[in-house]
């Protein structure tokens, strides 16, 4: 975790620092770095946008192999909105079209057609499969519609008799006097007969005969 921390807060420095200096020393030191730093050197590259960038990572795509990698440098590509890396991204995006890494590829991709003009002949296809995503996404947040709902607990049920941790207290059972004003089983987390404005577990149900 605090190296995760240290990695993240050194991408954030070099970022703001952002020259060409700082290229430069990413494509000295990405060949025999170690996985982790090679991908925090690809948050760099879609970061800082500048000629260096667009050829340390053109550079580094002819010879990456790792698929995690690529993808990353694919979006690095991408992200540059430069049309000279336009095919390094459209490569990158159709060794793996389904791979979660390199969805935003395909969502760069179809943003930089819009803003540029440039013609590329598979973006319909990928802004519909980006606008299904997005659909998809949107239905996950709506409770008429999310398959998660079924899988979620019951958080704020007011029915169970549980107290604030969630545990079944089953010796405490309601006042008499509670179930004759109501007529029904008065629960601990329902409001208290007595009128007090406070739950019944918080305000009555110590007093009521066992």
């Amino acid at each position: 975790m605090e190296w995760d921390w240290y990695y993240e807060e050194a991408v954030v420095a070099l970022t703001r620092i952002g020259t060409p200096g700082v290229v430069r020393l990413v494509e000295e030191r990405y060949p025999e770095a170690d996985w982790s730093t090679r991908l925090q050197a690809t948050s760099l590259l879609r970061r800082i946008r500048c000629e260096e960038s667009a050829a340390v990572i053109t550079a580094a795509l002819a010879h990456e192999d790792d698929d995690d990698l690529r993808a990353s440098l694919g979006t690095a590509a991408a992200s540059q909105f430069d049309d000279r890396l336009m095919p390094d991204a459209v490569a990158v995006l159709g060794e793996n079209p389904i791979d979660p890494e390199r969805g935003e590829i395909r969502e760069l991709l179809v943003a930089f057609s819009y803003l540029s003009g440039l013609d590329l002949p598979e973006c319909d296809a990928w802004e519909q499969h980006v606008d299904e995503y997005d659909d998809r996404i949107s239905r996950l947040g709506d409770p008429a519609t999310s398959p998660l709902v079924n899988l979620l607990p019951k958080l704020f049920d007011d029915d169970e008799d549980e107290d604030d941790f969630g545990y079944v207290d089953d010796d405490d059972e309601p006042a008499a006097e509670a179930v004759a004003a109501r007529g029904s089983r008065v629960r601990r987390n329902e409001p208290c007969p007595c009128g007090s404005g406070k739950k019944f577990k918080r305000c009555c149900l110590a007093d009521a005969p066992r």
